[in-house]
């Protein structure tokens, strides 16, 4: 009885180095993922050479988008819009414009509220700066993708 006691834990000390292995390449493999993503699980700027560049850009033109639509509102006013914030509609700011008013924002209708009240119209003021947005975020995708299969 005692002996196969004493012959198991002889068997422990054999087991043990190899369970350790592995330890220095999961430490490194840890530091590697830390230093890419961040503790909400997103990519860090850092993680990739022109990551933290487009985000910086994506950030600029959104708020240059988001004042130009800003002014226009001021212009425009409650009788035109539905509501006076942007929104996005398909990754665009749009603005909420009254369906009846709808000439009164030239641009692309995006979409359309389900009342048929309300239409989304990207104005041709910001067309150029949502479609680089959309550029700049396609990129964004593509440098994270690359850094989650490194």
């Amino acid at each position: 009885g005692g002996g196969g006691g004493g012959g198991g834990g002889g068997a422990v000390p054999h087991r043990l180095p190899a369970l350790f292995d592995g330890v220095g390449v999961q430490a490194a493999l840890k530091l590697a993922i830390d230093e890419a993503v961040d503790d909400a699980g997103v990519v860090r700027d850092s993680a990739s050479d022109g990551l933290g560049e487009v985000r910086f850009a994506k950030r600029e033109l959104a708020a240059a988008v988001r004042k130009s639509l800003a002014e226009l509102v001021a212009k425009k006013g409650d009788s035109v819009l539905a509501n006076r914030l942007p929104t996005l509609r398909a990754d665009r700011f749009v603005l909420q414009v009254v369906a009846k008013q709808k000439h009164r924002v030239p641009g692309v209708v995006r979409d359309v509220s389900g009342s048929g009240q309300t239409l989304f119209i990207e104005p041709k003021e910001v067309e150029g700066a949502n479609t680089k947005l959309r550029q700049l975020a396609k990129r964004e995708q593509t440098l994270v993708r690359a850094v989650l299969q490194a």
